[in-house]
């Protein structure tokens, strides 16, 4: 009697108990970004469901869950069969894609993840807790919005300034280039030939002293100046003429550093005449 009364004991917790390699469902939520997201962007909420063996095939209920501060924009499920440490696998995953309304907090509200236990044949369900996601403010409009006013300010100042100077340069007469700085010039740009130099230093001192007509001739050029230069600037020009008349009637070739000295003399008396 009480090897039957054992018998039956055990033949009960064997038909009670689950089938080998039978266990309960793991669940695990995650949210990408992780909880901190921008005002009108996206992120991706996770329910996952894993469970080991091919002997328990769970159906599972599109959870169901209230949102503050989000809307859902999309839902998608998978299913999964994978082999980890020589086990068989089962991996059910929803996934919804969460769009951020305005800055502040999101909140996904506690909700249940119900599911069909097929050996029992009961539903059973997951209480999972709520989650808060931080919406920050999208700022990228404030910083376009400011290039935009700075960029509009640096035109609207840079275009003033130009218009200032363009004003005050056009009011400011350009003074224009003295005698000396007229006859300088053509001095320099003319060739080292003393014909040239000769006749150019003539028609500056006609222009410089008012040279009467009549006056073409070393001497009477010299008489002219002799009352309009001081004594050592009239002796100074004097030399000058006397070296021009050489080049000019003498029946045999100067040498090369005579002219370009007889040059640098016409070149610094006339330079120094510039009024500074």
């Amino acid at each position: 009697m009480r090897l039957l009364l054992i018998a039956l004991t055990a033949a009960g917790l064997f038909l009670l108990s689950p089938p080998p390699g039978y266990t309960e469902p793991e669940l695990h939520t995650a949210v990408d970004p992780s909880r901190n997201i921008r005002e009108g962007k996206t992120c991706q909420f996770m329910i996952q469901l894993r469970w080991r063996s091919l002997e328990a095939g769970y159906l599972f209920s599109q959870p169901r869950f209230e949102l503050d501060n989000l809307t859902v924009e999309e839902i998608g499920e998978s299913n999964e069969t994978f082999q980890e440490k020589g086990e068989i696998w089962r991996r059910k995953t929803f996934l919804y894609k969460l769009r951020a309304l305005h800055s502040g907090k999101g909140r996904i509200h506690p909700f249940r993840v119900s599911y069909t236990d097929p050996h029992k044949g009961e539903t059973d369900h997951f209480e999972v807790g709520g989650l808060e996601i931080q919406i920050s403010r999208d700022r990228r409009f404030l910083f376009q919005t400011l290039l935009i006013a700075l960029g509009f300010i640096g035109i609207t100042v840079g275009g003033f300034l130009i218009r200032r100077n363009f004003r005050k340069n056009k009011q400011i007469p350009v003074p224009e280039a003295s005698l000396e700085e007229r006859y300088l010039q053509n001095l320099t740009h003319v060739s080292s030939q003393i014909s040239e130099f000769g006749r150019l230093f003539r028609s500056y001192l006609a222009e410089k002293y008012l040279l009467t007509e009549g006056g073409g001739t070393t001497p009477q050029v010299l008489g002219q100046l002799e009352k309009k230069l001081r004594p050592d600037e009239w002796k100074t020009l004097k030399k000058i003429f006397d070296k021009l008349d050489e080049f000019r009637f003498g029946n045999f070739s100067r040498p090369q550093t005579e002219q370009e000295e007889l040059c640098h003399d016409i070149l610094r008396f006339v330079e120094g005449k510039k009024v500074i």
